[in-house]
């Protein structure tokens, strides 16, 4: 955001640039650049909006195909299975994919960790519930990595991701390993405590 700083009492207005450190409902607290003078003035302007994520895309192209009657949403797998939930599941067969997924990750993988990932990736039945387990340090993020980033860059549209982890802490080392290699197209959903103290 542009922040700019007017009668401060060294003559003309500047420009000086700020971030949000805390927002607790609709009150923020900025942290800025430089210092400011107990009679200064400020007209705070945010600049922009991050780019909507790959997920956000398909949400977006889901609901308007369902508001264009050409879909419906709730005849999606993943929606009946939230809503309506019954005792037995029925899921679509792996072969509605069209495409084969390609590992698409900008570091080595160990065999172990190739292996894994290729089994997330695949299209086969088989393969439709992958667990991944071991000891701290065997690139089990890696792992989750390597798949959302090769789903990610695949052409097959008809792929999507929901990364769900039982505790807030699981949900930080995936976005923080997701960052560490430049992937930033996800957004996080934590707790109100856990996101103020991270």
């Amino acid at each position: 955001m542009e922040i700019l700083v007017s009668n401060d009492g060294r003559g003309l207005p500047k420009t000086t640039r700020g971030r949000v450190t805390r927002v607790d409902g609709r009150a923020a607290t900025i942290a800025i650049q430089g210092h400011l003078s107990n009679q200064a003035s400020l007209k705070v302007t945010t600049i922009g909006r991050d780019e909507p994520t790959q997920a956000e895309g398909v949400k977006a192209m889901v609901v308007l195909a369902a508001l264009q009657q050409s879909s419906a949403i709730l005849d999606h797998p993943f929606i009946q299975a939230l809503l309506f939930p019954r005792s037995e599941l029925s899921w679509t067969t792996c072969s509605s994919y069209t495409h084969k997924v390609a590992i698409d990750f900008p570091r080595p993988l160990n065999d172990s960790q190739r292996c894994a990932v290729k089994h997330i990736l695949s299209n086969s039945d088989a393969d439709r519930v992958t667990m991944i387990q071991g000891p701290p340090g065997t690139g089990k993020t890696t792992v989750i990595a390597a798949a959302v980033t090769s789903v990610v860059a695949s052409t097959d549209r008809s792929r999507t991701l929901w990364l769900i982890a039982q505790s807030n802490v699981a949900v930080k080392n995936i976005a923080e390993k997701l960052a560490s290699i430049q992937f930033l197209g996800f957004k996080i959903f934590v707790s109100k405590d856990f996101h103020y103290h991270w």
